[in-house]
């Protein structure tokens, strides 16, 4: 603003006059000159004739110019629109009180609809009942397959728990598709199957002969709503990747960028669905003659088919992918961000399709070749890319523990072939399908072990992994916690000891110890918890094996003060902005409140509690009613088979012109080899149900 300003009264610019040699500007006028009128006006000039600098106004002033003027502009608007209705009521008084008064006026475009907001639909498969039948049938005679080879085996002389492993892993291979798929699930299992069966499983690669290019083409035109060459410069026809899921291909967008293409197999879906649910209908008929226990591997069939359908969605990989490339950015080791993510290109992907930033490296396999075989040619690239196994090994065990103790996400499955190494070490993950994510719960549960493991407190290590665990089933606590601290005592006094070989240096004896009680106690395990102890031991072998002379006692120890070093600045920067808008905030209101209201609700619950009887009875007659009611169901089912059969003898008797003796048809039936053997079947059943229920520990 040119005008200068001194007091109340404005100074013209260019005559040096007071207020008195012309008239005084209104604020409106004052405001004008400021927003648009400084370059007309001539500047005055000092006597060297240079042109001195002129001094702004302050922009509180000019916002109270602006205030006024709105003001000022709004008072006239509503004078004048008093002034013109009170002159219309004026000329029409001689018309009485029935008259017409000005409307208001109203657009003559008429609004549009609504926006239609997108609802997420699950995606569906269906699987046909005859198709879950055949597929059945399939399943039946894989089992009968492999107990007819373990029995020979057992003839022979040559069974034991590696052979049956080596004899299952080679029908899953020749079964392929969805067998393959259950098996990488399995090799997580630790807590369902011995160490053997998972180790076999753990070596199943997911090749499969690639659908044709012209299919997949189809599909991807379909998803980006053009043309193949509208999209890519350059499409190679020939997949880099064929799986049972889906192909992978590479290709060059139009703008230059070379992407990869993952492209999901027509109609796989419907052959997971069917597999599904053939396996759902078998294990509900074991199940239901008790020869496994009731509700085992519910659980497992279920995650199993949540997984299957999450790695069917490329759209929820993408985000999955995203997620992690933003969660990786903030994670750096001085200065230096260490993993990242291939970057999703979202409007040319969809539930089929996904197409992503192509990454260049070295696969993590070649790496773990070249280290373990001593290649000259694998090691001299890595020489080239600046990859040093000892810092990458770091990195392994840092990236380990930053996804599971402070990311929202962690990649579930790193196992070498979904690894890229770039330049300088930097870690590239690939193959989003599997993920998991972990509560605030289990993340301080988990940095409670790494605490109390550089402690060396054993007991307080095995109460924090028990807290990973919860929920627990009833179980004997006192003797779980016993023998539990009893192996992981053993195993981390062999790693405080500086003796360690490689494999024991990592987590997995300490998992390995975990799981075999989980089973000999019967605990299951909810997925996300098993995805996070086998990411962890993935990458502690993973690293260890490109680097066996790893101390991982001192990589956690850096890791721990790189974390509490972040925490203490995040902690100041927190602080600063409290300092700077306040100490208190509303939201701290809010949470007082919510605190005074539970110790409010707390007391009149402990108040109930002291007002009930001592003791309660119900765990103690849980197992006998469970007992009572199995037994009067065992009568009604035996009763109703009875007389069922008994009515069908006495029909059959009437048709065919014979004497109907009641008791005496009653009397055959029941000695009936028939009835006796459906009846001592449902009778071994309910005893197996009662045995079960009476095995387990009751809640105190």
């Amino acid at each position: 603003m040119v005008m200068r300003m001194k007091g109340d009264q404005a100074l013209e610019p260019g005559n040096g006059r007071g207020p008195e040699s012309g008239p005084r500007p209104t604020a409106v006028s004052h405001l004008r000159l400021v927003k648009g009128d400084e370059n007309k006006l001539p500047r005055r000039r000092s006597v060297s004739g240079a042109v001195p600098r002129t001094r702004r106004a302050l922009p509180d002033q000019i916002a109270r110019e602006r205030d006024i003027e709105r003001l000022v502009s709004r008072s006239l608007k509503g004078y004048k629109e008093k002034v013109d209705l009170f002159s219309s009521f004026a000329e029409g008084a001689d018309a009485g009180v029935l008259r017409p008064i000005p409307r208001r006026k109203v657009s003559r475009i008429e609004p549009g609809p609504p926006p239609e907001i997108p609802q997420p639909k699950a995606e569906k498969f269906e699987a046909s009942t005859w198709a879950t039948v055949l597929r059945c049938f399939v399943w039946l005679n894989i089992s009968f397959v492999l107990l007819l080879g373990i029995l020979m085996a057992k003839l022979r002389g040559k069974d034991t728990v590696e052979s049956r492993a080596k004899r299952t892993l080679a029908i899953v291979r020749r079964l392929g598709g969805t067998a393959i798929k259950i098996g990488q699930q399995l090799s997580m299992r630790v807590d369902m199957l011995p160490y053997e069966y998972c180790r076999e499983f753990s070596k199943l690669l997911d090749n499969v002969k690639p659908f044709p290019t012209k299919t997949a083409i189809q599909i991807i035109e379909q998803a980006t709503k053009k043309p193949l060459d509208e999209t890519f410069l350059i499409f190679d026809p020939k997949p880099i990747g064929s799986a049972s899921i889906a192909c992978v291909y590479q290709a060059v967008l139009r703008d230059g960028r070379k992407v990869a293409i993952k492209v999901r197999r027509p109609g796989i879906g419907r052959v997971f669905a069917t597999d599904l649910k053939a396996m759902r209908w078998i294990i509900n008929a074991l199940e239901s003659l008790s020869i496994i226990r009731p509700g085992y591997l519910q659980n497992f069939i279920k995650e199993f088919e949540e997984t299957i359908m999450e790695e069917l969605d490329f759209k929820m990989e993408a985000y999955h992918q995203s997620v992690f490339m933003r969660e990786a950015r903030k994670f750096k080791i001085k200065g230096k961000q260490i993993c990242s993510a291939p970057e999703a290109i979202y409007e040319l992907s969809n539930n089929e399709v996904m197409v992503e930033e192509f990454v260049d490296g070295m696969w993590m396999w070649e790496i773990l070749a070249a280290v373990e075989n001593k290649d000259p040619v694998a090691l001299q690239r890595m020489r080239e890319l600046f990859i040093d196994p000892k810092t990458l090994a770091e990195r392994l065990m840092f990236v380990q523990m930053w996804s599971q103790y402070v990311s929202v996400i962690f990649h579930a499955d790193p196992h070498p072939a979904n690894i890229i190494v770039q330049e300088n070490g930097k870690i590239v993950f690939v193959d989003f399908g599997a993920c998991g994510s972990m509560d605030r719960i289990k993340k301080e549960a988990a940095m409670d072990q790494l605490y109390y493991f550089h402690r060396k407190d054993v007991a307080g290590f095995v109460q924090a992994m028990i807290a990973f665990m919860e929920p627990l089933p009833p179980i004997d606590m006192a003797q779980f916690t016993k023998e539990l601290e009893i192996k992981i005592g053993q195993n981390l006094q062999k790693l405080w000891s500086k003796r360690a070989e490689w494999h024991e240096k990592s987590t997995a004896p300490n998992w390995f110890a975990l799981f075999n009680l989980t089973k000999q106690f019967n605990i299951p395990l909810n997925m996300d918890t098993v995805r996070a102890l086998r990411a962890n031991m993935l990458y502690d072998t993973l690293a260890l094996r490109i680097y066996p002379e790893l101390d991982t006692f001192r990589v956690s120890k850096k890791f721990l003060e790189h974390f509490d070093e972040n925490s203490k600045s995040a902690a100041g920067v927190a602080l600063r902005k409290r300092l700077s808008r306040g100490l208190i905030s509303g939201s701290d209101i809010r949470t007082i409140n919510d605190l005074f209201n539970i110790l409010s609700r707390g007391m009149r619950t402990m108040r109930r509690l002291v007002d009930r009887p001592i003791f309660s009875f119900s765990y103690m007659l849980e197992k006998s009613v469970f007992t009572v009611m199995e037994i009067i169901r065992l009568v009604v089912l035996l009763s109703f088979a009875l007389f069922t059969a008994l009515g069908g003898v006495l029909v059959y008797r009437k048709l065919h012109g014979m004497d109907l003796e009641l008791m005496a048809t009653l009397m055959q039936v029941a000695k009936h080899k028939a009835f006796l053997a459906v009846a001592g079947l449902i009778s071994l059943i309910t005893v197996r149900r009662i045995m079960l229920r009476l095995g387990d520990m009751e809640v105190e």
